[in-house]
């Protein structure tokens, strides 16, 4: 990869805390985007003790319309060149109905999860591509792999996430980019309990940085997307294909909690 920073949103805590620590430890400079500045600054000062990488942290929510645009504007004023990007900030609801939602959390959530990750790539790949190097990884779920029902926008947007980010995958192979769709299951992370899934119902899931070192060989050997999941979780999602839609839909809706 060329020289430049590893651009990760969603860096404050979880898969996307753990995706700067290992750009940290390969001795690259790291901007860390997020809304939480103070949990952002801690991770920073961490990076920079351990790894004495040059660390910058954009407090930023990408929810926001004018997110992306302005988190790309303050990177440029930096100084930056961004030659890896995660996208990995997003969340989503579970065990509600979508129209038990509140309308004002599913649009900012389609923001978060879909227009942020095309705007970003739209911004950055250009630029990757004319220099012939760069990473992008778009953090996806094995939710995208079929309809959810008591989840239904956010394995939606991850369906999307998905399409898209295979889509570029092939369009760019062989240019020096490369592009990886991360499907994680259950993952040790705040997802469940921002998503408001009660306490005693939350699943065990893979370590973070169990993903994230997975994620890292799959961009390797240029795989497009990968599958990281606890066994009971990522064999049956790769059947899915084989079942009808309206059938997965069904079933998830008779079999999938409510909260």
């Amino acid at each position: 990869m060329s020289d430049g920073v590893a651009l990760v949103t969603g860096a404050s805590s979880g898969i996307g805390a753990e995706f700067a620590r290992a750009y940290a430890a390969q001795g690259r400079p790291v901007v860390l985007v997020a809304r939480r500045e103070e949990k952002l600054r801690a991770l920073a000062a961490e990076l920079a003790s351990r790894h004495g990488v040059a660390t910058d942290v954009v407090a930023c929510d990408l929810a926001r319309c004018e997110g992306p645009a302005e988190l790309v504007a303050e990177v440029a004023r930096r100084g930056h060149t961004v030659a890896a990007l995660v996208n990995n900030a997003g969340f989503g609801t579970v065990g509600r109905r979508f129209a038990d939602v509140p309308v004002e959390r599913s649009m900012e959530m389609v923001r978060l999860n879909c227009d942020a990750v095309v705007e970003l790539t739209g911004r950055y790949l250009p630029a990757m591509l004319e220099r012939g190097a760069g990473e992008i990884v778009n953090v996806g779920s094995i939710a995208g792999f079929q309809p959810l029902a008591t989840m239904a926008l956010y394995a939606a947007s991850k369906s999307m996430l998905l399409d898209f980010t295979l889509a570029v995958w092939a369009e760019t192979r062989g240019s020096g980019v490369r592009v990886l769709a991360l499907c994680p299951g259950d993952v040790n992370t705040e997802w469940e309990a921002v998503a408001g899934v009660p306490e005693g119902s939350r699943h065990d899931g893979l370590a973070a940085d169990v993903v994230v070192r997975k994620a890292f060989d799959a961009l390797r050997r240029d795989r497009g997307f990968a599958i990281v999941a606890k066994p009971g979780q990522g064999v049956p999602i790769r059947f899915t294909s084989l079942v009808p839609r309206r059938v997965l839909a069904r079933t998830t809706a008779r079999m999938l909690p409510r909260f």
